[in-house]
């Protein structure tokens, strides 16, 4: 059961602004921001509301267990981001984590309390340039089930690849790949 702080069922009710903060782990460290306006204090962390999140796609949630996936948009005009994945493989794997909090008239968390409203995995990135100037990087992310669908054994992933031979880059960018490669000859009967 879910025990939510009296103030904060208050607020839910009489409809109070929210704001999400957004936790991303890559590498060792773990990077914050909120889609708000302004900067917001939570846990210790300072969420930076700088207008680097374009926005979030919408998962499509079922009965039944499976794999959501969507995606989260950033602006590439701060090289956050960018360098963040490029300088860590690209994130692959790494967690991103979305919080609902509501806010008081001073603009801060009611009650310090923030409601998880998801887990990720990050499954790939994409930078795109626009005409007009205007660039954002975005980031493939799927639910916790996605790790459960990964076949066991050697994959083409970077953390795969230097498990057998540490000093080998071959396979920094195999998760961009959509499509099925097969590896080795191919048999005569196929």
């Amino acid at each position: 059961m879910i025990d939510i702080p009296q103030q904060v069922l208050d607020a839910m009710r009489n409809d109070l602004p929210v704001a999400h903060l957004v936790t991303v782990q890559i590498g060792d460290n773990e990077y914050y921001f909120t889609e708000a306006a302004f900067d917001i204090d939570f846990g210790g962390n300072t969420f930076l509301g700088n207008g680097i999140i374009l926005g979030m796609g919408t998962p499509k949630y079922t009965a039944e267990p499976r794999v959501n996936e969507t995606s989260i948009s950033f602006s590439g005009a701060d090289l956050t981001i960018n360098s963040l994945l490029l300088n860590n493989n690209g994130g692959f794997n790494k967690r991103l984590f979305v919080d609902r909090v509501w806010l008081d008239a001073n603009s801060a968390p009611i009650a310090n309390y923030a409601m998880r409203l998801n887990n990720w995995r990050i499954t790939g990135y994409s930078s795109k340039e626009r005409t007009k100037g205007e660039s954002s990087v975005s980031l493939k992310i799927a639910s916790e089930l996605a790790d459960w669908q990964k076949p066991a054994g050697r994959r083409t992933t970077p953390a795969s690849q230097k498990r057998f031979y540490p000093d080998d880059e071959g396979m920094q960018f195999a998760a961009s790949v959509r499509k099925e490669l097969i590896w080795g000859a191919r048999r005569s009967d196929q």
